[in-house]
């Protein structure tokens, strides 16, 4: 599994614990003044069953709306430059009962709901028409099995469940640690820069062929595409060794990472962000979404 998706998961198995209480018995611990770090660090280690290359990090401690409460932000690194917030640690000085949580301002936006605006979002792979009322932002790597899976589902989405109201705009995010995932971005926006009406085919026939294509034989799967599909196979080529390219799949990267991306697929769904496509939770949003436009 990659780095960042280790560091994701490890992050999740936390956060499904978010409600729990860790207690840390000894003498000494004032978390809440950042005194007694390395025994925290060491319990939440044990606790969580993390492996030694799994680094914690806590933040400083900071006031909450509760007296006497201070909060630490947990984060966990790989060590590889990957890493993920796992959760928020609540601390009274002074008392070894340490709260793993979340800490939900009620008064915000219960989606999560995040702006857009940053975005490189034109001149993007798009599916569905522009003034569709639902803008669903892909982040998808073509090395991620997940993301097969996704396409059909958003796919569906697009075009059959909710025709003309949902428009798809792709975004690449190939992962460290997939050996040809970011050759694969290269050549899908080489495809989309000379025909972009053939990029959902490119698309579809990488998917669908995912687990036979190597770093070996990528161009060979490109190239099959391009003379299926009457595009300019040396033009082609042209395009994946210049920097036209591989400098949007850089800044479809950068945009990502700006929005906490670490896994795919990621979706935003008019700017709420969604892990995964699971086509129930796809519906309940988009069934909200449309409701809530209705009304208004």
């Amino acid at each position: 599994m990659n780095k960042i998706l280790r560091v994701a998961a490890t992050a999740a198995a936390i956060a499904a614990l978010c409600a729990s209480i860790v207690v840390v018995r000894g003498a000494a611990l004032d978390a809440a003044t950042g005194s007694g770090d390395d025994k925290l660090i060491a319990f939440l280690q044990k606790h969580y069953r993390l492996p030694s290359d799994r680094n914690i990090m806590l933040g400083p401690p900071l006031k909450t709306p509760f007296s006497g409460i201070k909060s630490r932000t947990v984060t966990i690194s790989d060590g590889h430059g990957a890493s993920f917030k796992a959760g928020t640690l609540f601390i009274e000085p002074g008392v070894n009962d340490v709260i793993m949580g979340e800490l939900l301002d009620l008064k915000s936006d219960p989606w999560g709901r995040m702006s857009l605006k940053s975005m490189h979002l034109e001149d993007r792979p798009t599916m569905g028409p522009a003034n569709a009322p639902i803008t669903i932002v892909e982040f998808a790597d073509f090395e991620c099995p997940h993301c097969a899976h996704a396409m059909g589902v958003v796919e569906t989405a697009v075009e059959s469940k909710y025709p003309g109201k949902v428009r798809l705009v792709f975004k690449n995010f190939p992962l460290q640690g997939h050996q040809w995932a970011r050759a694969a971005a290269i050549a899908a926006q080489c495809v989309y820069l000379q025909n972009p009406n053939t990029f959902w085919d490119f698309a579809r026939q990488i998917y669908r062929d995912q687990a036979f294509i190597t770093p070996d034989n990528l161009v060979e799967h490109v190239d099959d595409f391009a003379h299926h599909n009457q595009l300019d196979t040396e033009a082609l080529h042209a395009c994946v060794m210049g920097q036209a390219a591989d400098q949007r799949v850089a800044q479809d990267i950068m945009d990502g990472q700006k929005a906490n991306v670490v896994s795919t697929p990621t979706l935003f769904i008019n700017g709420i962000p969604v892990m995964g496509a699971e086509p129930e939770v796809l519906d309940s949003i988009i069934s909200s979404e449309l409701k809530n436009q209705s009304a208004g």
